[in-house]
């Protein structure tokens, strides 16, 4: 049996595969930096709306977030140069990479308002709300 008869008898899913093959190699080609976008945790508190993505390596000059009606937008950039010189050999990389995410606001949120601050690789967005308009706990009656 040949190899594509193999792949031909089993569930074959080609973007699984390229995840699978490609991935590692790109993974381990990137010494680790970020090749997809951060997943973005989301919280209605009591009194904001905060959005945490775990950003790590990147500074605050890497990341721009911006609010454009009551879009949020969160991107992300950076490069990184590798050089290593031996005794016959001569090797250089440059890589870039970069994100984007954006999310619609709730319309109780105050977009003049919006904060973000960065520690430790964590980059976190706050959004008040409006006066009066943070959500609140309806009791459920018999």
């Amino acid at each position: 049996m040949t190899q594509l008869e193999r792949v031909k008898s089993v569930d074959f899913h080609p973007i699984r595969w390229l995840r699978e093959h490609l991935g590692r190699g790109l993974e381990q080609e990137t010494q680790g930096f970020p090749m997809h976008s951060p997943d973005l945790d989301v919280v209605a508190g009591a009194k904001s709306f905060v959005v945490r993505a775990s950003v790590p390596g990147l500074g605050t000059g890497d990341i721009d977030v911006s609010v454009c009606g009551n879009r949020l937008v969160v991107r992300g950039q950076a490069e990184r140069d590798r050089e290593e010189k031996g005794e016959d050999f001569y090797y250089t990389q440059h890589t870039f990479d970069g994100f984007v995410r954006a999310l619609v606001l709730p319309d109780s949120v105050d977009p003049t308002a919006v904060s973000a601050r960065l520690d430790r690789g964590v980059l976190t967005i706050e959004a008040p709300y409006h006066p009066g308009q943070a959500p609140r706990t309806i009791r459920i009656g018999r």
